[in-house]
């Protein structure tokens, strides 16, 4: 109805949402990943300065997040729509941060990529081809 506290501490908490999935990542289907192996080895040698850098330098090489993508930004806007049918308010605006967080995510690629992520247009994960051993 109004701009109040609620809905701002809302929408910033949608906002957060997205990169939710980066520490699900590092935790666990990306948990080998060269990316968070080195994130590792700098947090854990207590190099901030560097894993700030590295992290800022390679954040968009990143590309095997499984909600990142435009089929999950689909689904969010059909979810927003629905709530907005059915008139609620605090998902219109949750779900409105998300999408807003990873349009600004794609909006980033085309300015400092030159072009779009390859991961927007994949559905869920990479599927990664498991090391042949004998």
């Amino acid at each position: 109805n109004q701009l109040s506290l609620k809905w701002i501490f809302i929408a910033l908490a949608g906002s957060l949402l997205p990169d939710l999935d980066h520490f699900y990542y590092f935790l666990t289907y990306g948990k080998n990943d060269w990316y968070t192996v080195e994130i590792k080895k700098l947090f854990k040698s207590k190099q901030w300065r560097m894993l700030s850098v590295f992290m800022a330098d390679g954040h968009k090489q990143n590309t095997n997040l499984a909600s990142h993508n435009i089929y999950f930004m689909a689904f969010l806007f059909g979810l927003a729509c629905l709530s907005f049918l059915f008139e609620m308010q605090t998902a219109v605006v949750l779900l409105g941060a998300m999408i807003i967080h990873y349009a600004f995510d794609i909006l980033d690629d085309f300015l400092l990529l030159g072009g779009l992520n390859p991961n927007w247009k994949r559905w869920g994960r990479e599927r990664r081809n498991k090391p042949i051993t004998q």
